[in-house]
């Protein structure tokens, strides 16, 4: 007999989620929604840093030629 019944299978629940633990692994309920939600965060993350790097690269970029102007002012004098 293989039908299983609400017996066999155990059921967590941890922070708002529930788990089922069936035929040896575990299962979680509306993880998909979950999961789509920190894929979206992390694609917003990757382009906040990608940002940010630019930034630091502009702003890099104007400290290295407001110091090769200065230097060049000190050696003229």
């Amino acid at each position: 007999m293989n039908d299983q019944s609400e017996y066999d299978k155990v059921k967590l629940k941890l922070n708002e989620k529930v788990f089922t633990f069936d035929d040896g692994k575990w299962h979680g309920e509306n993880i998909t929604n979950d999961a789509c939600i920190l894929l979206k965060e992390k694609q917003h993350l990757i382009e906040e840093n990608n940002y940010l790097k630019l930034k630091v690269e502009v702003l890099l970029n104007m400290l290295a030629e407001s110091s090769a102007m200065q230097q060049s002012r000190d050696q003229n004098k």
